[in-house]
């Protein structure tokens, strides 16, 4: 794994972060707004392509909240993956399983990220970023004509920006979270792919991490997908 500055010494718990000067933490997980998940599917071979975006939103440890300090005041973070699977439905249940070609990434930069614009993701430096290794997942038809949902991915990292965070992390637990099923995130596109005949899905979760004191070998990482529960209106079905 490269890390981009030098490492610090452990915390007792958590990590920290340093963003220019805005310190913080200790944190054991991150937690992302509400972000768009774009899945384009072939039927034909029960194949898919995820695309996924969204913003920081805090942090906490041992599910207490934390000081996010200027987070989204002064800076925001990003998170977008990419991945592909195959896909098998079971009565109303769609059960997903993520293959090991796909890749993550964390960005720090100014605040212009936009869901409806499919914009400002994309930006900023790197702060993290990997390969993704595998995930597994479900979906259901909920009582109002929706979609619900979880499911878990991970990431071995690539870069590991040790200048922002003291220190490194290398495992995570999903957290799963529901939303409201008529919930819809207002995009035409995602990570520039047409939503028209594909589905699109409002994705939130958080990235549960523990900290090490040494240089990780990988970093699971879980967004929209990790830990995340989801609901959507259908552009298509699983």
């Amino acid at each position: 794994m490269l890390l981009a500055g030098p490492m610090a010494n452990a915390t007792a718990a958590g990590i920290t972060a340093d963003y220019d000067g805005d310190m913080v933490g200790p944190f054991d997980s991150f937690d992302m707004a509400m972000g768009a998940l774009l899945i384009e599917q072939d039927p034909g071979l029960g194949t898919f392509k995820g695309y996924y975006q969204a913003v920081l939103t805090g942090y906490a440890l041992d599910a207490a909240w934390v000081d996010p300090g200027m987070l989204n005041k002064d800076y925001e973070v990003t998170v977008r993956a990419e991945f592909s699977g195959t896909y098998q439905a079971f009565g109303p249940i769609t059960a997903f399983t993520i293959d090991d070609s796909g890749w993550a990434e964390m960005r720090y930069g100014d605040i212009d990220a936009s869901i409806t614009n499919d914009s400002g993701f994309d930006n900023g430096r790197i702060i993290a970023a990997g390969k993704i290794t595998g995930g597994a997942g479900s979906i259901i038809p909920d009582s109002a004509g929706g979609l619900t949902g979880g499911s878990t991915l991970f990431i071995n990292t690539d870069v590991v920006d040790g200048d922002v965070f003291s220190p490194v992390f290398d495992t995570a637990t999903a957290a799963f979270t529901q939303q409201n099923p008529d919930f819809t995130v207002d995009a035409g596109t995602v990570m520039g792919h047409d939503i028209e005949g594909n589905l699109l899905l409002g994705a939130d979760g958080n990235i549960a991490v523990n900290p090490v004191p040494v240089p990780a070998a990988a970093w699971l990482f879980m967004s929209a997908l990790v830990g995340l529960g989801f609901t959507a209106r259908r552009r298509s079905s699983l």
